[in-house]
């Protein structure tokens, strides 16, 4: 074998790892992250068997073959769709607080947030909740100014943790 059949392996599984890895960020528990990584890692592995030796190959199978390729790659694009969506459980925005594990990054999740956070709640949570309301400036808010006072005004006992139910 050939070192340079070694070494673009090694850059492709490289490559598939971090994609594959990246694509399931958004998913809501660390269970669906990794069954999530392993199918797209087994996509890119189908991937591979499509393309390989692919030159060797007659016009009609290489054609079959970079329609094989595209449909494993839209399935890996898929599954990053169903990660980031895996967090919404309904129409209503719970509005909950998450603090990013891995950057310190404190956000705003309308619905379940990503697995690598921790919801957090009380007197920060309402703050940062009060601060995203203030500073938006779209044509609603600028009509009702007193939309922001549901966090100015709330009760000291408030959950702000409460989110779907999973």
């Amino acid at each position: 074998m050939k070192k340079s059949y070694v070494v673009y392996g090694l850059i492709y599984f490289l490559i598939t790892l971090a994609v594959s890895l990246y694509s399931q960020l958004d998913a809501v528990s660390v269970t669906h992250f990794i069954i999530g990584s392993i199918v797209n890692v087994l996509f890119f592995i189908g991937v591979y068997f499509c393309i390989k030796n692919i030159s060797h190959s007659k016009i009609s199978s290489q054609v079959i073959r970079i329609i094989c390729a595209l449909i494993l790659l839209a399935f890996v694009y898929i599954s990053y769709g169903f990660a980031s969506m895996s967090g919404f459980h309904s129409s209503y925005c719970y509005n909950l607080v998450a603090k990013d594990y891995f950057t310190g990054k404190v956000g705003i999740y309308c619905n379940l947030p990503p697995w690598h956070t921790k919801i957090i709640g009380g007197e920060d949570a309402r703050q940062v909740l009060l601060n995203n309301c203030i500073g938006r400036k779209s044509e609603f808010y600028i009509n009702n100014p007193n939309y922001c006072d549901v966090y100015k005004n709330a009760s000291i006992n408030k959950d702000w943790t409460v989110g779907p139910n999973p």
